[in-house]
């Protein structure tokens, strides 16, 4: 799919374009673009490790069992006294969710290395991958 058909698709199933949900989506296409101009090897995107649960990996080298996590919305803002978490993975249920996934992946036999969207920005993200996987 290219980004305007993603964006027919999200609006048509009711996702706010400007959603943590849309967001995190296009960060995955940068990076997956990274990953392309760096020529990694042959990557699979929300790759399902588990048979019981329906977590998947961002993107997967089930071959030799690596993944990469993108991680979008880790800064929230301040509001008044209270902080606020914008994305999921900065939420108390979500970051616990998150190490249960995490958890479930290392026990299988999974090294999965998670970044946030400045490493998908800038350099470190796609130098993590070269340094795994070339």
């Amino acid at each position: 799919f290219d980004r305007v058909h993603k964006a027919f698709t999200f609006t048509d199933f009711g996702i706010n374009q400007t959603s943590d949900a849309f967001k995190k989506v296009f960060l995955e296409d940068e990076f997956e673009e990274k990953l392309i101009e760096a020529k990694v090897p042959q990557w699979q995107r929300e790759y399902r490790f588990h048979d019981k649960r329906r977590w998947r990996l961002d993107f997967a080298w089930p071959d030799v069992k690596i993944a990469i996590e993108v991680h979008g919305g880790t800064f929230g803002f301040r509001k008044g006294t209270r902080w606020v978490a914008t994305g999921g993975h900065t939420t108390g249920l979500g970051f616990r969710r998150d190490r249960e996934k995490m958890n479930a992946a290392m026990v299988l036999g999974w090294r999965v290395f998670e970044i946030d969207s400045s490493h998908v920005h800038g350099r470190y993200g796609i130098k993590l991958a070269k340094d795994v996987l070339l």
